[in-house]
């Protein structure tokens, strides 16, 4: 069987070029970001290149019929809601185009306002989405708070999702979006790594410490295995945690923080089960990195 190749024409001498396909498609590759450590994957400013990444494979697409498919395999690679229109733009090329449904693996959640994402076609086509993002709004609001009603988070779980990432680094998180954040988490019982950005927790009181720990369901976070918490008041955030709110699988854990080196507080927590783990069962990771910055 004939290798397939693309022709180019040179722009001195104009003579037919042949390069085989397989190297055309090695070139798109090549665009993409090469791969963060495990504990960089989804926080931090390297997510920013992906607007840049995506210029690029749309210009690949553009090239010619040949270089259409592995250019449109990283477009929707990783699809991005900044808008509602834009669920319905999705929704209409997989009722279009069913195969670009298999290609969709990642959900990042970008809004400055409601997005309902949610959709019934999304849930029955995105058989291969394994990961979401969400970037908390924010809206010049003192306190930012969740958007999503409690219910919400049942509708997600449907999707199969392994990996989650929670964002907001702008300001404290309302008392309600805290707690409305874990009903996720808990939600998602496939779930194997967690990422939260979040640089200041809210000052939960007793009750609502209560209320927090009564939400948790049986099993949550019991497939959890990595555990990344990147953030300014990592003391203040592990205050307002319920015993085990991690599960007690996680193997690889990462915390980076900004209120000074604290090592010997953090191994205490994370062996007394107050992040990971719990009162009945010795946690046991396996990687632990802590970062001063």
């Amino acid at each position: 069987m004939q290798a397939s190749s693309v022709s180019f024409y040179s722009s001195t001498s104009m003579a037919d070029v042949r390069i085989p396909l397989e190297l055309c498609e090695l070139i798109i590759d090549s665009i993409r970001a090469p791969p963060q450590p495990w504990y960089k994957r989804l926080v931090g400013p390297e997510h920013d290149v992906h607007s840049e990444m995506l210029l690029h494979f749309r210009a690949c697409a553009a090239v010619c019929s040949a270089w259409l498919p592995r250019a449109r395999r990283h477009l929707y690679h990783r699809i991005i809601f900044k808008r509602p229109s834009q669920v319905e733009l999705l929704i209409r090329s997989l009722t279009e185009n069913p195969f670009l449904a298999d290609i969709v693996r990642e959900l990042v959640l970008s809004p400055r306002e409601y997005i309902p994402f949610v959709h019934a076609t999304l849930i029955k086509r995105l058989r291969h989405l394994h990961t979401l993002v969400y970037d908390l709004p924010t809206l010049g609001a003192t306190k930012v708070d969740w958007p999503y009603p409690p219910c919400y988070h049942l509708l997600i779980a449907q999707f199969p999702l392994t990996e989650l990432a929670i964002r907001y680094s702008f300001g404290p998180l309302a008392s309600k979006a805290w707690i409305e954040m874990f009903r996720l988490i808990w939600s998602l019982r496939s779930l194997e790594s967690l990422y939260l950005e979040l640089y200041h927790a809210p000052d939960l009181t007793n009750v609502e410490l209560q209320r927090l720990t009564a939400i948790r369901r049986p099993g949550a976070c019991a497939r959890l295995k990595t555990l990344v918490i990147e953030g300014h008041t990592m003391r203040q955030c592990t205050s307002c945690l319920p015993v085990g709110a991690f599960g007690a699988s996680v193997e690889r854990f990462s915390l980076s923080w900004r209120d000074g080196p604290v090592p010997g507080l953090i191994s205490r927590r994370v062996g007394s089960g107050r992040i990971v783990g719990g009162a009945a069962r010795t946690p046991r990771v396996r990687t632990l990195l802590s970062f001063a910055r």
